[in-house]
């Protein structure tokens, strides 16, 4: 039997399909339900009027008015000083291992900028020895945007690193930036190196897959140094590091010693 729809009563249909899930909805899950019961524990939030009177903690006496009398903050050797000479300093409280973190990636996006820059190299410094490796991994990004020869300032803060905990997180960014060095290699590489290979034999004693995070590129350096220096004892120290890394096994100091006349 053929049955013919209508317009009408197919819309008839449809209203009828929407009042249903209309009265279903209207009807609160179990769980609302429960929450709803517990709206008789609520409370009006109420917070007492502030006064404004003095408390322990009360700062507003050092707050000086207008803002801005004396212009816009700016550093000053390791100090920071507003626009008119005024010298300033900055409290701060409750800084957390993200908020070291935090300080961290903003001074090395900053230390370039040379009004700012004993401040942020400053602090680099203090960060990089800091207990956590999350804070102290930061602290050499400012070596992503270093270019052309080594500055004095870069050359002091990249010995401020070798000598701190970070080094020792793992330098493969650091000799990243070294082999990207367009003529000489700093002085302070030797340093480095020395440390690196320190650090890659004793990986091998304890951790061997960690060793390889001392490698990448520093057969080439090494090499690279030893070409570069003129002074004996230098040379005799960069031979020495030759030697303990074909020691260890590290196959691209034969690749390298193979380009270069020993």
């Amino acid at each position: 039997m053929n049955t013919r729809i209508t317009l009408p009563l197919l819309l008839l249909g449809f209203s009828a399909l929407a009042n249903s899930t209309s009265a279903a909805a209207a009807e609160p899950p179990a769980e609302a339900a429960t929450t709803n019961n517990e709206v008789r524990h609520w409370f009006a939030f109420r917070p007492a009027r502030d006064d404004f009177q003095e408390t322990i903690l009360d700062c507003s006496r050092w707050v000086e008015a207008p803002t801005g009398r004396h212009g816009l903050v700016t550093a000053k050797g390791d100090r920071f000083v507003f626009e008119d000479g005024t010298p300033v300093r900055f409290w701060g409280a409750q800084m957390n291992l993200w908020g070291r973190r935090a300080a961290a990636e903003i001074y090395s996006s900053n230390v370039h900028i040379e009004s700012i820059r004993a401040v942020c190299a400053a602090n680099l410094k203090n960060l990089s020895n800091d207990p956590s490796n999350k804070v102290r991994q930061p602290t050499t990004a400012w070596l992503r945007n270093r270019r052309g020869e080594w500055t004095k300032w870069q050359r002091d803060l990249l010995l401020d690193f070798v000598r701190s905990p970070a080094f020792d997180d793992g330098p493969a960014e650091r000799l990243t930036s070294l082999d990207d060095t367009p003529s000489h290699l700093p002085p302070e590489f030797m340093t480095f190196a020395e440390k690196a290979v320190g650090l890659i034999e004793n990986a091998l004693r304890l951790d061997p897959p960690a060793a390889f995070r001392y490698t990448n590129k520093l057969p080439g350096l090494v090499v690279r140094f030893y070409e570069q220096s003129t002074e004996p004892g230098t040379r005799r120290q960069c031979l020495d590091l030759m030697d303990r890394l074909l020691s260890l096994g590290i196959g691209e100091i034969d690749a390298e010693l193979n380009k270069a006349d020993r």
